[in-house]
């Protein structure tokens, strides 16, 4: 965080292309490593990934502090339209409610 990045993103290397969302499998640890960049600088754009696949991965992520997601896998699915939108959805939502 030193060199001042516009962006932080936080995956879990064991979670990715797992399908297993982050704010699932680790939604304390998502929430301090969201905090922590917050903490050390305000202006960071702060994201999480791995195993994101449906909205309410997406939900849950902006409510533990994540202003954003990283997809991958998902957009290999025959109906990734469909998710993307659903996503999309979902995080309106959350920026809604938090």
């Amino acid at each position: 965080m030193r060199l001042g990045p516009d962006m932080f993103a936080f995956e879990p290397p064991e979670l990715i292309g797992t399908g297993k969302s982050v704010s699932s499998e680790k939604p304390d640890t998502l929430r301090r490593a969201m905090r922590y960049a917050k903490e050390v600088n305000p202006d960071v754009f702060a994201l999480c990934g791995a195993g994101v696949s449906c909205g309410k991965d997406v939900f849950d992520a902006i409510m533990l502090g994540a202003e954003g997601v990283l997809v991958g896998s998902v957009v290999r699915k025959p109906n990734f339209k469909d998710i993307l939108s659903e996503m999309a959805r979902s995080a309106l939502e959350a920026w809604d409610q938090r």
